[in-house]
């Protein structure tokens, strides 16, 4: 199963927490005892607390550092505090100062769908539970589109599960840290995980909000096949998977990215993909292999093809893919669902059977281009699947 992807801030603006269990923390609005320490990265820390006022579980986000990012955070969150319950948006309460560093007091959730994954051993989802999830997503989009705002950073691990014992895979959006409208990016911005970054920003083209969407469809890739959909550790094989499935960016957007001679050369008026050894020249980093695994069922990938788009101009909007057959198709909510693979015998509840049938499968489908060919080829294999 992959790691969770991160986004790493240089380290030298950092300013260490010390706080452990049990410690008491508080401001201007009240305080707060910390009870477990949920997670630790670069930028701070997030702990599940007593709100000692209320006596009620509630995440607080502590920040290392890159104050004006948490600030950010809060005040986006505290603009959209009316609409958060309806559109899946995770709820914010309050925010304050402690010994120099910000803190963001939040509803507590369950768990991240990351580690959802983990505490299933990698089982992807079934394709019932991931339509429950695509379209609490798209309404989610949907109203951040209509506030003109990207959110730029979605991944497995800032989708979370409000309560998934009561409420099974229902879900919230979390992280706006890196969020920003429209009208304020610029091109060349570094926004997105790599492995979950547009084709657009990668090469430092102009980018808008469908940039999320098609993160929207890596995300999906990940819980259905429990693995990631492109390379998170390496821009270039990230770049030649999209290009080999998805084909080449559009031209404009080759000929304006401020990164485009990072993967491509230009050669007798076409540009063509760099070696790795050409990549390697050129920026100085090496190249990691990437072995890809994958399968799809039928509308779920038709889906996944809109949102995957490459030219940005043509990805499905949130407002159409919430009428796409997938999502509006209610027969995708029972127990049965079409899908072109004979699940296991043992009948469990992921999307299909063993690994090798997924690779022939989703392999087929991109290249091909149509569900003829999808069909012709769904076999078993006892091989790896190269590209």
């Amino acid at each position: 199963c992959p790691g969770p992807v991160l986004l790493v801030l240089p380290a030298s603006t950092q300013k260490e927490i010390d706080l452990t269990v049990d410690s008491m923390i508080s401001g201007d609005f009240g305080s707060f005892q910390i009870k477990e320490i949920k997670g630790e990265g670069v930028c701070g820390l997030v702990a599940r607390c007593i709100d000692l006022s209320t006596n009620k579980d509630v995440a607080v986000k502590i920040s290392k550092s890159h104050l004006s990012v948490t600030r950010h955070e809060a005040k986006l969150l505290r603009d959209l505090r009316h609409v958060s319950k309806d559109k899946n948006i995770v709820e914010f309460i309050t925010s304050f100062m402690y010994q120099g560093h910000y803190c963001l007091v939040m509803e507590h959730l369950d768990q991240s769908l990351f580690d959802l994954m983990i505490s299933r051993r990698c089982k992807p989802l079934h394709i019932s539970h991931i339509c429950y999830i695509t379209e609490q997503l798209l309404v989610t989009f949907k109203e951040l589109a209509k506030r003109k705002l990207i959110h730029g950073d979605l991944k497995p691990d800032n989708i979370m599960l409000v309560n998934h014992k009561l409420e099974p895979f229902k879900i919230k959006l979390i992280d706006f840290g890196l969020s920003t409208t429209v009208r304020s990016v610029l091109p060349g911005y570094v926004f997105q995980p790599i492995g979950y970054r547009a084709p657009e920003v990668t090469l430092g083209a102009t980018f808008n909000q469908a940039i999320d969407m098609w993160g929207l469809g890596c995300v999906l890739a990940f819980l259905y096949m429990s693995q990631n959909l492109f390379p998170i550790d390496c821009e270039y094989e990230m770049m030649r998977i999209i290009t080999q499935i998805k084909g080449m960016p559009h031209v404009q957007q080759l000929k304006e990215g401020l990164f485009t001679n990072r993967y491509f050369t230009k050669r007798c008026d076409r540009y063509e993909l760099c070696s790795p050894q050409e990549y390697t020249a050129k920026t100085g980093k090496p190249v990691i292999p990437f072995q890809p695994e994958k399968k799809k069922t039928m509308q779920f990938f038709d889906l996944l093809n809109q949102l995957l788009h490459v030219n940005p101009a043509k990805r499905i909007t949130p407002e159409k893919a919430l009428k796409h057959p997938f999502i509006t198709q209610k027969a995708h909510t029972q127990k049965t669902f079409c899908c072109c693979v004979t699940p296991n015998k043992d009948k469990n509840t992921s999307s299909g059977s063993n690994s090798k049938e997924k690779i022939c499968t989703y392999w087929s489908y991109l290249t091909t281009g149509g569900w003829c060919g999808l069909r012709q080829r769904c076999w078993k294999s006892n091989r790896p699947y190269t590209l």
